[in-house]
């Protein structure tokens, strides 16, 4: 009986760390699964408010990836590199194919210049005012970098916006809404962005739509806590 019992145990020890090994790796592959659903629950104002706090924390900041915008039928797919300063931006727009169609410097609230693919030189008070003619719509760029932070700007409602396990996935502003698709989890910054201009307040749908994907995040600095 001491000779069988000694036979067994290293076995059942086997099998019993095989299952809890199982079991653990089962949890660890759930608890990464993407979140992409908006769930009902709505954003306190406290909430918005602390999300637009640690976008403001945003000392400087890179991102990198493509934009697509659609409008009426038509639209525009190209690439994006945005170098955020405090308030100044350097945003270099080009086609798939990498070729520069416009650089946009400048500082929100300040004098804004362009630079075309022929190197024709424009000034605007706005960065919209001069990015709009490329897209075709108008995109609410001063907006948008709160928006790429993953905060809204100033003026949001609390009941328009979705929470989900602590994460805001969508939001409503300046008739716009905005979608959180993807994060990234190492700077707790966006990797995919939808935002659906809504053609008015009687649910008529949206009449432009802009798809933003984040290849990388970099040069990411935060004031310190």
């Amino acid at each position: 009986m001491n000779k069988q019992h000694a036979q067994a145990s290293p076995r059942r020890w086997f099998f019993s760390l095989s299952w809890a090994l199982a079991c653990t790796l089962a949890c660890v592959g759930c608890a990464h699964q993407p979140v992409v659903h908006d769930d009902p629950t709505g954003a306190s104002t406290e909430y918005l408010l602390a999300q637009r706090l640690q976008a403001e924390s945003l000392q400087s900041w890179r991102a990198r990836g493509r934009i697509a915008v659609r409008r009426h039928g038509s639209g525009w797919r190209g690439q994006f590199d945005w170098k955020q300063t405090g308030r100044r931006f350097h945003i270099r727009l080009s086609s798939l194919l990498g070729g520069t169609l416009m650089v946009v410097n400048g500082e929100f609230g300040g004098a804004v210049t362009a630079i075309g693919a022929s190197g024709q030189r424009s000034e605007a008070d706005t960065p919209e005012q001069l990015i709009s003619g490329l897209l075709g719509m108008d995109v609410p760029v001063s907006r948008l970098r709160y928006w790429m932070a993953g905060a809204p700007a100033f003026g949001a409602r609390p009941g328009d916006a979705h929470v989900d396990r602590g994460r805001l996935m969508s939001f409503s502003q300046d008739d716009w809404r905005v979608r959180y698709t993807g994060w990234n989890v190492a700077h707790e910054l966006p990797e995919k962005i939808g935002l659906s201009r809504l053609r008015g307040s009687n649910g008529g749908g949206a009449d432009a739509t802009v798809s933003i994907s984040i290849s990388s995040w970099s040069d990411v600095v935060r004031e310190p806590r």
